[in-house]
């Protein structure tokens, strides 16, 4: 049968174990998940083959909300070519290319001299957009959203939560070296048995 101070070590060992691992897996995420920040919530890398971006308007409520995130797939500039009404796609401001947004296909048109360009809109707003959609601005289709995503991988990119997290470790670490500490005076005052 095994003592207290073996249980205590071992458990002592098992919630370090699973304590850092939180720690090292949000760290890692930010890592290998921040890719910067554009207006449109930023993009996040780590999937192959899509970008991760965070909804930070309702305009496409309620099928995609603040808050969300969704997988978008990069697209050739042939592949741009063939999209049609009803797809939604992520792409650049008309007016600043550092924006990005994500809205429905409403109209698909060939210009006169053979150029394609769209009609988009936001599902939940009243009319399309103001500015028409070339091709040349699309970054990718919508190919998932993944409902309140975006919100975690925003919180655990702020600076707060990224010092709570190695605070609250730093505490932790502390406490089992005070443990570890008062265990050992306690284990060196004991008399010794004949």
């Amino acid at each position: 049968m095994s003592d207290a101070p073996a249980v205590f070590d071992r458990a002592a060992r098992a919630s370090r174990i699973v304590f850092a691992s939180a720690v090292a897996i949000v760290l890692a995420s930010l890592f290998l998940l921040a890719r910067g920040g554009t207006g449109s919530g930023g993009a996040w890398s780590g999937i192959p083959g899509r970008h991760l971006y965070v909804v930070t308007s309702g305009s496409m409520s309620p099928n995609m909300n603040v808050g969300d995130a969704v997988l978008v797939k990069p697209m050739t500039d042939r592949a741009v070519t063939t999209l049609r009404p009803g797809e939604v796609v992520t792409f650049r401001a008309a007016n600043n290319p550092r924006f990005l947004i994500t809205h429905r296909i409403i109209a698909a048109h060939v210009s006169a001299g053979g150029r394609r360009y769209y009609t988009t809109k936001g599902d939940a707003n009243d009319g399309p957009d103001s500015s028409i959609l070339e091709p040349s601005r699309v970054v990718g289709i919508v190919t998932t959203v993944i409902p309140r995503l975006g919100s975690v991988l925003v919180a655990i990119r702020t600076p707060y939560v990224i010092a709570t997290f190695v605070a609250a470790y730093l505490l932790f670490e502390v406490a089992f070296f005070a443990l570890r500490l008062a265990r050992s005076n306690d284990r060196s005052t004991e008399p010794s048995h004949p």
